[in-house]
């Protein structure tokens, strides 16, 4: 992860300003594409597509100025890693998201539960709720020690840490909401997107990966004295594979 950040991969959506390598949509988004593409390939298990692609974006799209100082560059650096929210929602219904009454001082208090993956060694939990004072959606920063949350970890199947969140009246400051009803719904909906994109080559990379390693065991592993790569039915399914990576490519592109 240092790596990364010393090479600059997690800076491709941050600004300048903010320390990142972002400067233009296409050269950001032709980079994640590269970047992810690799990282499935060797099969590398780190936080790329939540910290630096949907929490990066999240907050450089979001309205506040001050966070936008504030994270981007320990993003950027690899100081600042971002567990993401996966809860199902959509324009139609917004129930199965945190509840947000007005706090104190233009902040909220959130309620509810949440699940967000990538969570093993985060430092903040990024979470769309539903504001029920301005009748919208709303998306927050919340500190992973935060009072009033409880988390329950687990893992998936392919070993992504994630946190099942249980809140109860937890205060969210004014300084600590990326972006409020009116424009959250458009900035996280841009970052869902790009994060779906990211996954699909990442997938790529590692069906690519699994092909080169499954066609060099059939040209070394003998059985009934031949090399299975010279049995037809095996190469008829490694053409499949092939077939089916081209198909997931063209799909992604």
């Amino acid at each position: 992860w240092e790596k990364m950040a010393e090479l600059g991969l997690l800076g491709i959506f941050v600004p300048e300003a903010q320390g990142g390598a972002a400067e233009s949509d296409n050269d950001s988004f032709s980079l994640m594409v590269l970047i992810a593409r690799i990282l499935g390939s060797k099969l590398v298990a780190e936080p790329f597509v939540s910290s630096a692609v949907v929490a990066a974006s999240v907050i450089a799209d979001g309205s506040n100025v001050d966070l936008c100082d504030a994270c981007l560059p320990r993003i950027a650096a690899g100081a600042l890693r971002v567990a993401v929210s996966v809860e199902p929602w959509s324009s139609e219904g917004f129930a199965s998201l945190p509840q947000a009454d007005l706090g104190p001082d233009g902040g909220l208090v959130v309620t509810g539960r949440a699940t967000v993956v990538d969570a093993e060694g985060s430092d903040s939990l990024l979470l769309p709720v539903w504001d029920s004072e301005r009748g919208g959606l709303a998306i927050v920063l919340v500190d992973r020690d935060a009072a009033g949350l409880s988390p329950e970890a687990g893992r998936t199947l392919d070993g992504t840490g994630y946190l099942r969140l249980r809140m109860e009246e937890v205060e969210v400051p004014a300084a600590r909401i990326v972006a409020g009803p009116g424009g959250a719904e458009t900035v996280w909906r841009r970052a869902i997107q790009r994060a779906t994109v990211a996954l699909c080559f990442e997938a790529v990379g590692g069906m690519e990966t699994l092909l080169a390693m499954t066609a060099d065991y059939m040209k070394t592993r003998k059985q009934y004295g031949r090399y299975l790569s010279q049995f037809q039915a095996l190469q008829h399914y490694l053409a499949d594979m092939r077939s089916a990576v081209e198909q997931a490519t063209s799909v992604s592109f």
